[in-house]
């Protein structure tokens, strides 16, 4: 984990400053270093947001003061089926709150953006999501969608899905979602958003659209051919000047590793940090003094070639985790990044990468985190005498205690009291076989544990009638951890709004944005 304290030297300002926002708008204000040409960012946004269906008049406000030159507090995430885990949500909402709390202490416009990083290629990562079925809501399911081979490598934007696909992830949501007053209206919604989106970056922006478009965010995709035009410059830049990308991501990487961490992007000095992308997908650039050669290929391509090709096809080059926030900073005038804990840690690599284009790093404002409890969720943890810190970190011990109690007093000990007294038993017999030959020992020894795995299958199938017997209290233990731990890991890295859109209804997310949550805070809903 990053400790704040020893990794601050990576970062040159604080988001719980207020002189640290003021001296960020103060540098933007002054700042000289390459940028798009803000008209034609903005009308490249307005024509996306129209196509998802982001038309709310606060979008449009926003994106008319982006044109006069507001500052913008930015997030972004990949584009998750049915808007991916829960975190996504968090992550939108803390980019809104940034937004408003930013404005206030700079008393000037600063709008939301969320950076939908649809130039991804790891298909895997984003085609499915998880959902807890049915009543009890004790099991969690998987919803994916597939992908045709001759997409294997291609962008998550330039990955088609087809009507069929759709259809099935549908069926699939309607058949797991337990049946409420909201799921019919949900379920229509569902398809609103599928319907004719031809890829899962496009469906998943009308669900931030849907969601976030009332509270002002500004969507996009940073696989937009419109956008690829306008980052032409920092691309031929970042060509150009190759070797001076790769030294100082050298320089930030073993930064981090002397303060006692492992970089969390794994990187060769041969990286150009740059993909290219064309019929086989989209690959890792790399460089060396005399040209740059494109992954799994033999040629290689010289810098006027490469140039030339960006001149005349700009969607052939993206960026990689390296450079995409260094193209941020180019497109926008970034007060602040909102990032994750994982995002955080690969941050701390960037300060010399910034620097190479007369960049700093913007103030990082860490992602809110929330865990939500329902009304039967915690219902059950009273039920069963667990407090907060028990449910979020101790479940599964508590289970087992729980469950070691229904046992008849001392049998634990018996069965090790009895395998203990088999073994010493033994130990005198194995002697004496010992002195007859080495054999007649081995053979003992195995015999032994004969007996003891004797001993340990009754004690199992003790556990298993006990288990019988509870099976039903077990069941609700089970639901806590499918509400609380699914596929035993945070909640909000697995399980999806619908889940609770379908119970709460979309008040449930605009409650979230009204509250007052506080960056990198984790909290506990009680709903």
């Amino acid at each position: 984990m990053y400790e704040p304290h020893k990794t601050a030297e990576r970062f040159e300002v604080r988001y719980d400053r207020d002189q640290d926002w003021q001296s960020r708008a103060a540098w933007l204000d002054s700042a000289s270093h390459l940028k798009a040409d803000k008209l034609a960012l903005a009308e490249a946004l307005e024509a996306y947001n129209r196509k998802v269906g982001n038309t709310d008049p606060r979008v449009a406000s926003h994106i008319d003061s982006l044109r006069e030159g507001a500052f913008v507090v930015v997030g972004g995430q990949q584009a998750g089926l049915f808007g991916g885990p829960l975190l996504v949500i968090y992550k939108a909402v803390t980019i809104i709150r940034a937004a408003k709390e930013a404005a206030a202490k700079l008393n000037r416009t600063v709008v939301p953006v969320f950076w939908i990083a649809g130039e991804d290629h790891d298909f895997d990562e984003v085609n499915h999501t998880y959902v807890t079925e049915g009543e009890t809501g004790s099991q969690i399911k998987k919803i994916s969608l597939s992908r045709e081979a001759p997409y294997a490598q291609a962008m998550v934007s330039g990955t088609p899905i087809t009507p069929a696909q759709w259809s099935h992830c549908l069926d699939e949501l309607a058949r797991l979602l337990p049946d409420t007053s909201f799921k019919p209206g949900l379920l229509d919604k569902a398809q609103e958003l599928t319907a004719g989106a031809g890829s899962l970056s496009e469906s998943f922006a009308r669900l931030l659209a849907w969601l976030f478009g009332a509270h002002g965010l500004i969507v996009m995709d940073a696989a937009d051919p419109s956008l690829r035009k306008l980052e032409q410059p920092m691309f031929a830049a970042m060509l150009t000047g190759n070797r001076a990308v790769r030294d100082a991501a050298l320089t930030g990487k073993q930064a981090v590793e002397r303060l006692g961490y492992e970089p969390q992007v794994a990187f060769d000095a041969s990286m150009a940090h740059l993909f290219a992308v064309d019929r086989h997908g989209r690959r890792p650039l790399l460089a060396s003094e005399d040209g740059f050669q494109v992954k799994g290929e033999a040629g290689k391509r010289s810098l006027p070639d490469m140039l030339a090709r960006l001149e005349e096809k700009p969607e052939d080059f993206s960026n990689n985790v390296m450079t995409r926030p260094v193209m941020q900073e180019y497109l926008f005038p970034v007060v602040a990044a909102v990032l994750g804990p994982g995002e955080i840690a690969y941050w701390g690599m960037l300060k010399e990468l910034f620097a190479v284009y007369g960049m700093k790093m913007p103030i990082i404002v860490p992602r809110t985190e929330v865990t939500v409890i329902d009304a039967s969720t915690s219902k059950l943890m009273a039920k069963y005498g667990l407090d907060l810190d028990q449910a979020l970190l101790q479940l599964e011990e508590s289970r087992q205690s729980w469950l070691m109690a229904k046992k008849p007093a001392g049998l634990n000990d018996r069965f090790a009291d009895t395998k203990k007294h088999i073994s010493r038993l033994y130990d005198p017999l194995l002697d004496a076989l010992s002195g007859i030959h080495e054999g007649m020992r081995q053979l003992g020894q195995s015999n032994l544990r004969k007996l003891l795995e004797q001993v340990e299958y009754l004690e199992r199938r003790t556990d298993a009638e006990l288990a019988g017997r509870h099976a039903r209290a077990l069941g609700q233990w089970s639901r806590i951890a499918a509400q609380l731990h699914p596929l035993g890991k945070r909640q909000e890295r697995v399980l999806n709004v619908f889940v609770y859109l379908n119970s709460y209804g979309s008040d449930f997310v605009h409650m979230l944005v009204e509250q007052p949550l506080q960056p990198g805070a984790h909290y506990v809903m009680y709903i």
